[in-house]
């Protein structure tokens, strides 16, 4: 027989999970920070970026297929669809629903409100960094999970009939078989893994630019450049791509290309230190020292070590220091 708990005692319970959540919710915010993002949400505009979040999550959580580490869903495309405005009607009729029925489903509000809470710092009502790519991803469902799980033994607690609590667990883990198998070839390697996001989602460019690194680490160079392109193509302040285009350009000796490209995530990006080292490469090679020193002290300036040989053979060259 399973003992009935009254909500106090599973509210002492999870005291703490709340406390590993708070932790948790403070160092997600705290490492993505908002004024980094492209596109400024308006206040009340959020609220509909979160309704379309929780929305997103409840039809994951009911039908947990075609996975992805990155959904395209920008707060841009989000609020271009006409239902954006009106979907938030569902979840606030369920909350309301729970509300009015609350003593008779203390449980199933708790996880209700637990669920929500686990993603909430990520939800879209505070603007977070990913958000230039996407406001869902399925990794912001973990500690929203342990609410599912509480709704999940709750239907289950309330099922007498032994046989079929049987068979509610036989078919979540034929279920749960079923879809680890199918996502199995997919987290093979990052290659297989960001070209499956790709299929998915063709207009994300972050899926481009992380499976051109995939094929840097393999020394693919061509096929980098080409998912690089790709990904500046989709999104033209996209600094980290524009870098990496560069610095493929760099590699192949073609400075004048090279250096456009530098020259422009730094209009962009003043501050992307990095940029400054790689021109004072490119003026290396085309032996203009004096340019050469101005970008080592800008990049100096910018809080960059640049690399100790490199300096001294910069000083045997320029006659400087």
């Amino acid at each position: 027989m399973f003992k009935k708990f009254r909500l106090k005692q599973i509210l002492h319970r999870s005291i703490p999970y709340f406390i590993i959540s708070i932790v948790v919710i403070y160092i997600t915010k705290t490492i993505q920070p908002a004024f980094v993002i492209n596109f400024e949400v308006p206040l009340f505009s959020r609220l509909f970026i979160w309704m379309d979040s929780l929305i997103f999550y409840l039809k994951k959580i009911l039908s947990p297929l075609y996975f992805s580490p990155s959904y395209a869903r920008t707060p841009q495309l989000v609020l271009s669809y006409w239902y954006s405005y009106v979907i938030w009607i569902i979840p606030t009729v369920f909350l309301i629903l729970l509300i009015i029925y609350r003593r008779k489903i203390k449980n199933v509000s708790f996880a209700y409100f637990v669920f929500i809470i686990g993603f909430l710092p990520v939800s879209g009502l505070v603007p977070f960094i990913f958000q230039n790519w996407s406001t869902v991803a399925d990794r912001y469902m973990y500690i929203s999970m342990i609410g599912i799980a509480l709704l999940m033994g709750t239907f289950y607690r309330h099922f007498s009939f032994k046989p079929l609590r049987i068979l509610i667990i036989a078919l979540i883990v034929i279920f749960a078989v079923n879809t680890a198998l199918f996502q199995v070839p997919v987290w093979k390697n990052n290659i297989s893994l960001w070209s499956h996001c790709i299929k998915k989602t063709p207009s994300e460019a972050n899926a481009y630019y992380n499976r051109g690194n995939a094929y840097m680490r393999k020394k693919l160079y061509e096929r980098a450049n080409t998912d690089f392109e790709r990904a500046v193509a989709l999104d033209n302040s996209f600094t980290k791509a524009l870098y990496k285009k560069g610095y493929l350009l760099l590699g192949q000796k073609k400075f004048d290309e090279s250096l456009k490209y530098f020259n422009s995530i730094l209009e962009i990006d003043p501050e992307f230190a990095i940029a400054y080292v790689s021109k004072a490469v490119i003026y290396y090679y085309l032996k203009e020292y004096d340019e050469a020193w101005d970008e080592i002290r800008k990049a100096e300036i910018r809080g960059i070590e640049v690399n100790s040989d490199f300096i001294k053979t910069l000083e045997n060259v320029s006659k400087k220091k």
